[in-house]
């Protein structure tokens, strides 16, 4: 997958034949509600899947249930996560059971003593085991199960276990065994932490201390605190530069998502008739007969690009690549967000002031429509002060309407009133003299 044209208007995703696969505008919803996604049911269901395909203490193979059911209801909580899951939701799984598959085998050697380290070493017992747990995700060709057997023979990395070296010796030369029973997705789990945190750490306009420190002072403290944990993940993305975005259109703010996507599609179709002539000297030679109509289209094409801009893309094999070059980004635009007092989500702001977001709240109703009203009413909850100092201020506003207080009196009353409220709040003045106070 390519990561193209980050920045100002968000990001498009490509395959690797030039396709659009989704889009990303610059209010970033995508990521913010990544974050706020439950993923802690994906262990437990890889578990589960990995219990209905093996024995895991004699790791025998078990041949009565499918397990479908248990992959079927993980691609329904990744696609429902973000939508990278939705074109490489297959591969994270393939990568989830092979890495803990590995770590099973290490856990089970080294720890509960039930595997041999003779045994998982042979590479036909193995493959047999990881092409079964495999089976139902693997297309044919593809090279996974010997893939994975090379990273546990590195994990074991030389053979000095085989000298007669006790067991509590050899354990501490294996690399990275686990201690505990392994779980599967920890690389997803991790990431969202990790996203969440950077999101907070470097964006948070209202974080408690951090929104003191300038952008480059919150990315250090960041990856001070987090470095090995961030670091574990993989984060690092291929970036190279290009002359063109794909697809050449004109602007993001001229065409919704489906119109671009669309427009990819066409354009594609155009070029796909195109490529066969790279090694056509044009210039002696002119335009193929054959290709002249393809080559008209893709004149037309050309002629709505107004910029000679150079796009940064990135080639990112994970979701934690994509969203930290995201991130980045945001960065880099010095974008602002805060979460919605309302919904509690994150959005991007224009104005510090601004505390709730446009979306639509479970009732129906936009959160910066109802948002401050509610925030109102529970603040009068919590704040027994707060809710005196209301009902008496409607009482002595409707005087007013009546005309039986000048406006005059109503504002000294007011300022009066308010300054006692901050009395009570700071406890230096009792609630009781204050509820007495404004009945007078």
């Amino acid at each position: 997958m390519i990561f193209v044209d980050y920045g100002k208007y968000g990001f498009k995703c490509f395959d690797s034949g030039g396709s659009l696969l989704f889009a990303q505008d610059s209010t970033h919803n995508y990521l913010f509600e990544y974050i706020e996604e439950d993923l802690s049911v994906l262990p437990k269901l890889l578990d589960e899947y990995i219990r209905s395909k093996l024995d895991i203490e004699t790791f025998a193979l078990l041949d009565g249930l499918s397990g479908d059911e248990y992959l079927e209801q993980i691609e329904t909580i990744l696609k429902s996560a973000h939508p990278y899951y939705e074109h490489e939701h297959r591969k994270t799984c393939i990568e989830s059971v092979g890495n803990l598959f590995n770590k099973l085998l290490l856990y089970c050697c080294c720890c509960t003593g039930t595997l041999k380290f003779e045994t998982t070493e042979s590479k036909d017992w193995y493959i047999k085991r990881i092409e079964w747990l495999l089976k139902p995700l693997l297309r044919v060709g593809e090279n996974y199960p010997s893939r994975f057997y090379q990273e546990y023979k590195e994990h074991l990395g030389t053979d000095s276990y085989t000298a007669g070296i006790p067991k509590e010796e050899y354990e501490r030369l294996i690399f990275n065994v686990p201690r505990r029973m392994p779980t599967g997705f920890s690389d997803e789990i991790m990431t969202q932490e990790a996203v969440r945190n950077m999101l907070y750490f470097t964006l948070d306009i209202v974080a408690p201390d951090l929104s003191t420190l300038k952008t480059s002072q919150r990315l250090w403290l960041f990856n001070n605190m987090f470095y090995l944990r961030f670091h574990s993940l993989n984060a690092n993305a291929k970036r190279r530069l290009t002359f063109v975005q794909r697809p050449q259109i004109d602007s993001w703010n001229n065409c919704s998502q489906e119109q671009e996507m669309e427009r990819a599609q066409n354009l594609q179709g155009i070029f796909a008739n195109l490529h066969f002539f790279d090694n056509q000297n044009f210039e002696t030679d002119g335009v193929p007969q054959e290709a002249k109509y393809y080559f008209d289209l893709a004149i037309k094409a050309a002629k709505e690009i107004d910029t000679t801009q150079i796009y940064e893309e990135y080639e990112v094999s994970n979701l934690t690549q994509l969203l930290c070059v995201e991130i980045m980004s945001m960065v880099e635009n010095e974008t602002m967000i805060r979460r919605c007092r309302n919904c509690g989500k994150y959005f991007i702001v224009n104005n510090r002031k601004t505390a709730y977001c446009d979306r639509i709240d479970p009732s129906g109703e936009r959160c910066s429509a109802v948002g401050p009203s509610r925030n109102f009413q529970k603040k009068m909850e919590e704040d027994n002060a707060l809710k005196i100092y209301t009902r008496a201020y409607k009482t002595h506003f409707a005087r007013v309407k009546k005309g039986t207080m000048e406006k005059n009196a109503f504002a000294e009353w007011c300022k009066d009133a308010k300054e006692k409220l901050k009395q009570v709040r700071a406890g230096q003045l009792d609630l009781a003299v204050f509820q007495k106070w404004l009945k007078d």
